[in-house]
C-alpha cells in the first residue's frame, strides 16, 4: 500500500512550552510500505509534561530502527509487536518514573501509536489521545482511559453530560506518573480510501464529525491539519494541539 503522511503541532494558549510530541518513521521491507506515526500528550498539569513526551517518542523511534526489522522477519505480527512494544512501554514507564522521583515530581504523558504494515494497523493507548478511522463516517479506534469515560461505561453518566463535565481531563493512568501502566493494544484491518488521524486532546476537543469528514475530502492533509490546530487556538484551546493524518 501507498501512504500519504500530513502533521501539525501548536502550542495551547497562554502556554509557554508545547508538551507534545510527534514521531513519523517510514521505511520499506520487502518492497512495502510499513509507516509508525505516535502521539504523545505530555501532561500539562505536571512539571516536565515535555520531558516526558519526548522520552516515549523517542523510544518508538529506536524501536522503528532496532526492533521492527526484526519483528517483521519473523511473522506473527500481531502477537510480535505487541509483545515488544509493551516491553518498551514498560521500560520508558520505568525510567520516567524514576527521574521523577528522585527530582521530588511527577511528570507523565499520554501515549497512542499505531503501525500500518500491509493490510493491517496495530495501535498501543494510554491516556486520551486518540485514533480515528475517518471514511464516510468517523470511527474513533481508541477508548479514552479518563475518569468520565468510566463513568460513562458503567452507564452512571451520559455522553453529553460527560462531554462537559470538569473532571473531564481526569486521567486513570499516563506513561510514567502512574505507578504501574497497563497500555491497550489493538489491531485492524486497513481500509482504503479513508484517512487515518491520530491526535491529542487539545486537537480532537470541540471538533464536530462534519469537520472530521472534510478532512476526508482534503486534498493537502497538512493544510486541513493547520486549519483545525488555527481553529482549536481561536476557539481558546488551553492544552497543546498535534495530529498525524495517514491518507490510504
Amino acid at each position: 500500500m501507498r501512504y500519504r503522511v500530513a502533521y501539525g503541532s501548536r502550542m495551547g494558549v497562554k502556554r509557554k512550552v508545547n508538551q507534545d510530541a510527534l514521531l513519523v518513521k517510514c521505511g520499506v521491507c520487502e518492497g512495502e510500505s510499513v509507516v509508525l506515526a505516535v502521539v504523545c500528550d505530555g501532561m500539562g498539569g505536571l512539571r516536565k509534561g515535555e520531558v516526558a513526551s519526548a522520552a516515549v517518542v523517542r523510544a518508538f523511534a529506536q524501536w522503528f530502527e532496532r526492533e521492527l526489522p526484526v519483528v517483521l522477519m519473523c511473522g506473527c505480527m500481531g502477537e510480535k509487536v505487541f509483545d515488544s512494544w509493551e516491553k518498551m512501554i514498560q521500560e520508558v514507564h520505568r525510567r520516567i518514573w524514576i527521574y521523577g522521583e528522585k527530582g521530588g515530581f511527577e511528570m507523565g504523558t499520554t501515549l497512542t501509536a499505531m503501525l500500518f504494515w500491509r493490510a493491517e494497523y496495530y495501535v498501543a493507548q494510554v491516556g486520551d489521545s486518540r485514533a480515528y478511522q475517518v471514511s464516510d463516517k468517523v470511527l474513533q479506534l481508541t477508548e479514552d482511559q479518563t475518569w468520565v469515560e468510566r463513568q460513562v461505561l458503567l452507564g452512571r453518566m451520559s455522553r453529553d453530560k460527560a462531554m462537559g463535565d470538569g473532571r473531564r481531563n481526569i486521567l486513570l493512568q499516563c506513561v510514567g506518573a502512574s505507578r504501574e501502566v497497563k497500555a491497550v493494544y489493538k489491531k485492524g484491518e486497513v481500509q482504503k480510501n479513508v484517512i487515518y488521524l491520530i491526535c491529542s486532546d487539545g486537537f480532537w476537543r470541540g471538533m464536530e464529525e462534519r469537520e472530521f469528514l472534510r478532512g476526508k475530502r482534503e486534498v493537502f492533509l497538512r493544510r486541513w491539519i493547520q486549519k483545525m490546530l488555527w481553529q482549536s487556538q481561536k476557539r481558546g484551546e488551553r492544552d497543546d494541539a498535534s495530529a498525524i493524518v495517514i491518507s490510504i
